[in-house]
């Protein structure tokens, strides 16, 4: 069945398949491959566009440029990235534990993935929405530190943040 705003509210429909050319999925996304990612943040929500999360961070240049802790660039500058294997994911770890949101694209869904508070990780997520989030882009987010989880889409998250971020947060799940 084909969704229609006639017969569902827009806050309530989820597509199963992104079509790239609907600007209203994902407006910023079209030039840019859904596997494209970023890391965010904390602090402040700036973002930046990477080529591989743990290979990008590994480079002195950008651990000085976002800010990472000389500690924990240190952990990290030295272990080989195995790409999806076992050393990838705890640079992965080490990086979201210093305060960063690991921002991926996954089939029809953006994924954000952190190890903290959930208000100011949902809020340092708003500038990289406003950039490329389309009414019904599905964001899930992904708590490691509480092992919770919260898909919304973009519209209802926009709204949570400018008027009730408790009443989003009530949606969280467990892994």
């Amino acid at each position: 069945p084909i969704a229609s705003r006639r017969f569902y509210k827009p806050s309530l429909w989820i597509p199963q398949h992104v079509l790239l050319t609907n600007p209203n999925l994902h407006h910023g996304l079209l030039g840019l491959s859904m596997r494209d990612g970023a890391w965010v943040r904390i602090l402040d929500g700036e973002f930046w566009w990477i080529d591989e999360h743990a290979d990008w961070m590994k480079r002195p240049e950008n651990a000085r440029k976002v800010g990472l802790t000389d500690t924990v660039y240190e952990s990290i500058a030295s272990i080989s990235n195995d790409y999806s294997g076992p050393r990838r994911e705890v640079i992965l770890r080490a990086v979201m534990a210093d305060g960063f949101i690991r921002m991926r694209g996954r089939g029809d869904v953006l994924v954000f993935e952190f190890s903290g508070q959930w208000r100011p990780a949902l809020l340092a997520c708003r500038r990289v929405l406003r950039a490329i989030g389309g009414e019904f882009l599905v964001c899930r987010f992904h708590n490691l530190l509480h092992q919770e989880w919260l898909e919304v889409v973009y519209h209802d998250y926009a709204a949570a943040m400018e008027d009730d971020l408790e009443a989003i947060l009530r949606r969280r799940q467990k892994i």
